[in-house]
């Protein structure tokens, strides 16, 4: 029985390798087996070198073309083709698994201390924000007692490193409810009578009261001459000459006046009653900006003449407006009184001006500085009687 060795499998190549055929030349060795290197097999086969061929940039100049090889390049390339079909849609990819959880982070160091906070110190309490003083040492806590100026009563003030009071919020509670009173202690016996205190000094002289308003007319008596009601005379305040003023705004302007005649006289006797107030506008503002204006209250619808004659039996006249107090500037009521006629449909003021400096009254005008602009406001009031034809 024949034995067949087997060698392993060897996959490497080498030109000392063998490789086994047979004779195919006709001849006494035809047939037989044949052992060839491979090396002398890769002489066998391989050719001589060939010829150079033609590049095909020469081939395409032998064509009949023209032009550089850039142009020969550029020859190569096509037309633009039409748009292709656009492509099915891909099927949807298999969601991933979910990723596992990563590991807890290990705790941080623990940090170092804090500095020590600022300590507080109590100092008091303050009325308002305004009476904090203007600085203080760090710390310092104020209590205010008020709410305003940017604090609630009970608010805390304490000074700190930037130099500024800081309002760090309430430290005191609202006011709690009242306690139950507690029982009546007994009764204290009287005390001493105290001595005498000294006599203080005298009181500086008051200002002179204003002369009060004549008081409305009375009936007439059984034997008296008949008053009659004089109707459509509107009171106006107007120029020294009495020409009224323009674009003024009056808030009220009401006149009451009666007249009996005069026996053995064609003149007739007058009582009148007025009250006039004019409010603040920029007309107003205009007249009482000149420091010489006077002013008179016009009696526009009068159709007579006042009589000169009784210029010494002057009305009473309360004038009322906006102004200052002399040394302390602050606003105040100021009044000017006093009056004479002229002859004709209206009554001149005569002014009365009193000086707060010197605690006097003085005749004058009507000063324009003393007057709070178009919010001033001017109220006349005025009764008496006169003579006219």
């Amino acid at each position: 029985m024949a034995r067949i060795k087997t060698y392993g499998l060897d996959t490497d190549i080498d030109p000392a390798d063998k490789v086994i055929g047979s004779d195919g030349q006709p001849g006494p060795n035809f047939g037989n087996t044949k052992n060839y290197s491979m090396s002398t097999l890769t002489s066998y086969f391989q050719g001589n070198t060939g010829e150079a061929g033609a590049s095909a940039y020469d081939v395409w100049l032998s064509e009949g073309n023209t032009g550089t090889i850039q142009d020969f390049l550029d020859s190569l390339v096509g037309a633009t083709g039409s748009q292709g079909p656009t492509g099915a849609s891909g099927a949807n990819g298999t969601n991933g698994t979910n990723g596992t959880n990563g590991t807890n982070g290990q705790d941080g160091a623990q940090g170092a201390p804090g500095a020590d906070g600022t300590s507080i110190t109590i100092q008091g309490t303050k009325p308002t924000v305004g009476d904090l003083p203007a600085s203080g040492s760090l710390g310092d806590l104020w209590i205010i007692d008020q709410t305003g100026g940017g604090a609630t009563a009970g608010d805390g003030y304490v000074w700190t490193a930037e130099s500024v009071w800081l309002n760090i919020g309430p430290l005191r509670g609202p006011q709690g409810i009242q306690g139950v009173s507690g029982a009546a202690g007994a009764a204290g016996s009287d005390g001493s009578d105290g001595a005498n205190g000294a006599a203080g000094p005298q009181g500086i002289q008051g200002i002179q009261g204003i002369q009060g308003i004549q008081g409305i007319q009375g009936e007439p008596g059984t034997d008296g001459t008949l008053f009659h009601e004089v109707t459509g005379v509107t009171p106006k305040i107007a120029s020294a000459n009495g020409v009224a003023y323009a674009n003024i705004d009056y808030g009220l302007q009401e006149c009451r006046m009666y007249k009996t005649a005069i026996q053995g006289s064609s003149d007739s006797l007058y009582t009148f009653s007025v009250k006039l107030i004019v409010n603040g506008n920029a007309a107003l503002e205009a007249i009482l900006a000149d420091i010489n204006n006077e002013i008179s209250l016009k009696l526009d619808g009068f159709a007579g003449l006042i009589g000169g004659g009784w210029q010494k039996h002057s009305p009473n006249v309360a004038l009322t407006f906006d102004t200052k107090n002399e040394v302390t500037g602050a606003l105040m009521p100021g009044v000017a009184f006093g009056a004479y006629i002229l002859n004709n449909d209206h009554i001149r003021i005569h002014i009365t001006k009193y000086d707060f400096v010197n605690n006097s009254t003085s005749f004058g005008f009507l000063d324009g500085s003393l007057i709070k602009g178009n919010t001033a406001f001017l109220e006349m009031v005025m009764n008496g009687t006169f003579v006219a034809s």
